[in-house]
């Protein structure tokens, strides 16, 4: 199965028109588009401190939480166009291993000058 929206089916124009699509009518999208997350395929964030930051940028932009936004599948449908997969597994944070919830392939702005090196 290839979806239309593959890198190589819908000309570039159609792609681009639909990502717009997606940013103007879902907030996740949107914000997964914004200079707050960086996407790098080495790093890796906790799913609960993406959700912080997500919730922190709606209320800037005068929007609220949507429960729907935060559904497994819907979430599973915006990482995999973003190139992100989620994993329940340990990994190594300032010297300690923590195991959680982790979106590999993306890192927040806002930790780029951490201590902590979230980063494979």
């Amino acid at each position: 199965d290839v979806s239309f929206w593959k890198d190589g089916v819908a000309s570039t124009q159609m792609q681009q028109w639909h990502k717009d699509l997606l940013q103007a009518i879902d907030n996740l999208s949107a914000y997964m588009a914004t200079s707050r997350v960086v996407k790098d395929e080495f790093a890796y964030v906790r799913e609960q401190d993406l959700k912080s930051d997500y919730r922190a940028w709606l209320g800037d932009n005068g929007s609220h939480f949507n429960a729907r936004d935060w559904q497994r599948d819907h979430l599973t449908t915006v990482y995999d166009r973003n190139g992100l997969s989620l994993e329940h597994s340990g990994k190594m944070v300032g010297g300690e291993l923590i195991t959680d919830d982790w979106i590999v392939g993306l890192r927040l702005a806002s930790a780029m000058n951490d201590e902590e090196d979230y980063s494979i």
